[in-house]
């Protein structure tokens, strides 16, 4: 089941085995599905703004592209979204449930993922952050 499971979140990934997980592949379809979101989001917003004037520099810095984006003061969305991924949910429970099971396993597996998801993030941000695995 969990295999099936992951092939549905990340397709193209490869499972070697429930504990084992191809993380250059992940790695890739994570980075590149965060910049496509990014650049969804941002370009949109400052496509009339020349880069570097003072509307430009004002919107950057103003946090509003993602407030206008997120509305974090309506919480329907967030009650639509919990109800439309209510299977999803459930799966991340049955997850933790089998983590609980696994404690191995999941040990592996995070061990790997926390420097990924650090590099990641630094990456996406241009910054020159290199994992000490590099």
């Amino acid at each position: 089941m969990f295999v099936q499971r992951f092939h549905r979140i990340l397709p193209g990934a490869s499972v070697t085995s429930a504990s084992r997980v191809n993380l250059q592949t992940v790695r890739r379809y994570v980075v590149k599905s965060r910049g496509d979101l990014l650049e969804s989001i941002y370009r949109p917003a400052f496509a009339n703004l020349e880069k570097g004037s003072p509307e430009y520099e004002g919107l950057a810095s103003s946090g509003r592209v993602w407030e206008n984006l997120f509305q974090p003061g309506n919480i329907e969305p967030y009650l639509q979204a919990q109800s439309d991924l209510k299977e999803a949910l459930t799966e991340i429970d049955e997850l933790r449930e089998w983590y609980q099971k696994n404690d191995k396993a999941k040990t592996s597996i995070v061990r790997a993922l926390v420097p990924e998801y650090a590099q990641q993030s630094t990456s996406i941000e241009l910054n020159p952050f290199m994992s000490a695995t590099q």
